[in-house]
């Protein structure tokens, strides 16, 4: 994308564990325009595991980088968004399954990303009036599944960035 469009494309690098680095980010996009149209929370930690096989640093990690960075990032987002007439933020978070299986193999990583979809279904109503969409997409096994490959997923992808309204969230979930 940089070589297509190197006037229109600013990659601003950040550690997103460090709340200074992201807020610092965000402010450097004051250098190049006075809006945001999307936000995309994308990045992340991994680790499955369950309580005892998870030690602190491992699990500050993983609170850290996946919903506290999604926390911070929407916060310092929030102003240029505003300021544009087709706002987006979107959360690569999974629907929230409380089964007793998955909790148990998985709490603490589990505990993160539904962090990211508790916040995320938080500011669709928070900012519902202020237009700015937000969603979860959570793209499961996209790489092997042959669902990647269809038109539909094409379109569903479509839809989900042109027609989400403003306090209407919704996850899409591909199934394995």
């Amino acid at each position: 994308l940089k070589s297509v469009h190197p006037e229109r494309l600013h990659i601003i690098p950040m550690d997103v564990s460090d709340n200074i680095s992201i807020t610092s980010a965000a402010k450097l996009i004051q250098e190049h325009t006075d809006k945001l149209d999307v936000l995309i929370n994308n990045a992340g930690a991994i680790h499955l595991g369950n309580i005892q096989h998870t030690d602190l640093k491992k699990y500050d990690l993983i609170q850290s980088i996946n919903h506290r960075a999604t926390f911070i990032a929407a916060k310092a987002a929030i102003p240029y968004l505003k300021q544009s007439a087709q706002a987006h933020i979107i959360s690569f978070a999974p629907p929230i399954n409380l089964s007793a299986h998955w909790l148990g193999l998985y709490g603490p990583y589990a505990l993160s990303k539904y962090g990211m979809t508790l916040l995320t279904l938080g500011l669709a109503e928070e900012l519902k009036g202020d237009g700015i969409c937000c969603n979860t997409l959570w793209p499961a096994t996209l790489n092997s599944s042959p669902f990647f490959e269809s038109t539909s997923f094409h379109a569903s992808v479509t839809l989900f960035m042109i027609f989400s309204l403003p306090g209407r969230p919704f996850a899409v979930f591909f199934p394995f």
